[in-house]
């Protein structure tokens, strides 16, 4: 016989949606923990706390909070950022599907940026000292993070250098092309598609690059009329690619 206490269970256990299996992950292949996946078959199912679907706008991480969790997006687009005190803010790096939200960090109590959703999203959440605890335990795993994390830190600082020593035409179309590899390796593919989709306003482009929206809508417009790039309705054709390399090695 059941008791009330048996059905209040039942019915808690019932309002629990059920979290999608790492086996029909569409970024299986990508993700940084994959060999966590390979060496246990269960074992990033065991260790998923959460899978949570965030609406566009919607802020993932809160700079200053407790690093409790990391995050893996299954879909969808974000980015990491900080701001000041009066609102203004500057993109520090895009997120696409298959990235690490909040790089693992053995010493960081606290979140040094803040990560807001560029699109509707998925993803998946893991404690962090639970996945660090596996890492350690799993050399393969930990090379793997190493390297998203190297990926991660090479991508900025192209950005950096971009924003210290290019013109604006010059850093706008070497953004283009780290979206353009980016979206590249999403596809696992070492073609580099001459027009892709980026879920991007030009505000967007204006505080990844250190811009204003109307120096970078001047930008893309001297790109269009060089015949090099056009950027329309969230569409970045590449018409010119040579060009748009040797504008953006400058």
């Amino acid at each position: 016989m059941l008791m009330v206490r048996d059905i209040r269970n039942l019915a808690d256990a019932a309002a629990q949606p059920l979290l999608p299996s790492c086996a029909s992950c569409p970024v299986r292949g990508l993700i940084a923990y994959r060999n966590i996946i390979a060496r246990r078959e269960f074992a990033a199912e065991s260790m998923r706390t959460a899978a949570r679907t965030m609406h566009k706008g919607q802020v993932i991480i809160h700079q200053g909070d407790r690093r409790q969790f990391v995050y893996t997006l299954r879909s969808g687009w974000a980015y990491r950022y900080s701001a000041t005190r009066d609102g203004r803010r500057q993109i520090l790096s895009l997120l696409l599907p298959g990235d690490l939200i909040g790089q693992v960090s053995f010493d960081e109590q606290r979140w040094g940026y803040s990560v807001r959703t560029l699109t509707r999203a998925t993803l998946c959440e893991f404690p962090r000292d639970v996945l660090l605890r596996e890492l350690m335990a799993n050399p393969d795993a930990l090379a793997d993070v190493l390297r998203a994390c190297g990926d991660a830190q090479r991508d900025a600082d192209e950005i950096a250098l971009s924003l210290g020593a290019r013109t604006a035409v010059e850093r706008l179309a070497h953004f283009i092309l780290l979206l353009q590899r980016r979206v590249a390796r999403l596809g696992d593919t070492l073609d580099r598609p001459l027009a892709f989709e980026v879920p991007l306003r030009r505000d967007d482009l204006a505080d990844a690059l250190g811009m204003t929206a109307v120096h970078v809508s001047r930008s893309l417009k001297k790109l269009r009329d060089l015949g090099i790039v056009d950027f329309n309705r969230g569409v970045i054709s590449i018409f010119d690619d040579a060009a748009l390399r040797k504008l953006a090695a400058a």
